[in-house]
This record gives C-alpha cells, structure tokens and sequence, in this order.
C-alpha cells in the first residue's frame, strides 16, 4: 500500500497544469486568454489530493485526501516549440480512512518530467509525454495564477489481488 500510495503522489507531481478564468479588470485584459500569458516559468505553491478512494478487488477499502507541505517546484511552458518541463518537491501529508480508522502518512516526493503542452477547446492544458496526454482541468487562471485539477488513478495487481487508487488532484502555481 506505502508503493501505491508513493505512486499516487508522484504522479499527481508529474501532472500539473490549471484553471479558472479570472474577471479581466481592463479593456486589454478583455481580449487576453490563458494561450496568452501560460509561457513563462511558473512556482507551484499549493499541491492536494481529494475524493480519494482506494479499492481492492472491486471493493472500496478506504478513503483518503491529502496536503503538500515544504512544496517547492516549478513548470516552465515555453512557445516555439511548445514544451514543458518541470521539477518539484514536496511532503505529501496523507489522511486515509480504513474501516473507520483514521492514520495519517507522510512520503516525501520528488520528480521531474518533461514533454509538450497545448490547450483544448475549453483552454484546458493538455501535456503530452512519452506518447500519453494528460488534461488538466483549469479551474483558475490569471496573469499571475493557474489552479488546476486533474484525476488520478493507478492500478496494480500482484497476483490475485487488484488494488485501484483514485483522487482528484489539485495544484496552484504563482508567476
């Protein structure tokens, strides 16, 4: 479980992206998208994982959310090419809840990961690595600020036992 659980908070790391878009407050912020000011180097400030559940053999066996602590890391979005890569850190502080228990785990993540970016329809940033596109959705978005949310899940089967995590994970990163 400490396996699964070290995965599910390293890939949330490795997919981070946002949105939301904030009420332009002047006429030339009007005209101005996220496509407009995502190129850049961003810091991430706040990481998070809810609505998590953890089943085994198609049975719910616990819940979980959880909070990054000491998170340091940023993404850099460039434009020609459309690239990304990012690098990040942080204390994943997890509070799961088996059988009406509830423990609290701490793993430290790291990771880094690279690849290229683009937007949807919905100005929801798509990050393509290794032949796999990941969307996040932007929840918020600003000159200065990306908040975005995106799903996790993670399947792992050692012998005749399948244990399937799912989150929904937040990120928020700062220009």
């Amino acid at each position: 479980m400490r396996k699964l659980l070290i995965l599910l908070a390293l890939s949330a790391l490795l997919c981070s992206s946002c949105k939301e878009v904030d009420q332009p407050t002047n006429s030339n912020q009007s005209q101005e998208s996220l496509e407009d000011w995502i190129v850049g180097t961003w810091t991430l400030t706040e990481i998070s994982q809810q609505n998590g559940t953890i089943s085994v053999n198609g049975f719910q066996t616990s819940t979980f959310t959880a909070t990054g602590e000491d998170v340091t890391g940023m993404i850099t979005f460039t434009d020609s090419p459309k690239s990304y890569s990012n690098i990040s850190s942080y204390n994943s502080v997890m509070t799961i809840v088996i059988a009406g228990q509830t423990t609290t785990q701490t793993i430290p993540i790291a990771g880094t990961g690279s690849g290229t970016w683009s937007l949807d329809t919905d100005e929801n940033i798509v990050l393509s690595s290794s032949g796999k596109d990941e969307t996040f959705e932007v929840l918020e978005s600003s000159e200065n600020r990306i908040k975005v949310k995106f799903p996790f899940e993670q399947s792992e089967t050692t012998g005749p036992v399948t244990t399937l995590t799912k989150a929904e994970v937040i990120a928020v990163y700062q220009k």
